[in-house]
């Protein structure tokens, strides 16, 4: 929808003391979010830099507040995969898999062993699995989806196709 001389107004005098939400309450015919900030963008209207502050503080304390927790769609109960303590405990509680793990990254660095294609699906891009970890370089080569099936349950592969 075309913008009004009206509407254009009203944008060139809330927009900078107020944004997008300001400009769409004094609107006859109320718009998008981004339709607002798009029009003050291509007409060169800017907020004040002191309501732009107040304005996104408030914004953020709002949604911080949402999504703290179990309420972020991020949340791993507390630990995050990037996290050193998370690393840690894995080192703690599974030596034998870190110690797996390890050896197959030098081996293939080595050259000792190379990876082949997805045991069910032949894709290349592929991840080691270890069906015994006590033979660390003996691993099932798997795309991550026949990984993650593997590991729900969902499929099941003989060691036939330990390479």
């Amino acid at each position: 929808m075309k913008w009004s001389e009206k509407d254009f107004n009203i944008l060139l005098v809330y927009y900078p003391i107020g944004g997008y939400k300001l400009v769409n309450t004094h609107l006859d015919v109320k718009r998008t979010r981004i339709s607002i900030v798009r029009k003050a963008i291509h007409s060169n209207v800017c907020m004040d830099e002191t309501n732009k502050h107040v304005l996104f503080s408030e914004q953020g304390k709002k949604t911080c507040k949402k999504i703290r927790g179990e309420d972020n769609p991020n949340w791993k109960n507390g630990i995050s995969k990037d996290n050193y303590h998370y690393k840690k405990l894995q080192m703690q509680r599974y030596p034998e898999h870190v110690k797996a793990r390890e050896l197959v990254n030098r081996a293939l660095k080595s050259g000792k062993i190379s990876k082949m294609p997805c045991a069910v699906c032949g894709n290349n891009n592929v991840v080691a699995h270890h069906p015994d970890y006590s033979k660390p370089l003996n691993v099932i080569w798997l795309c991550r989806k026949h990984h993650r099936e593997l590991h729900d349950g969902k499929i099941n592969l003989s060691c036939a196709a330990v390479r």
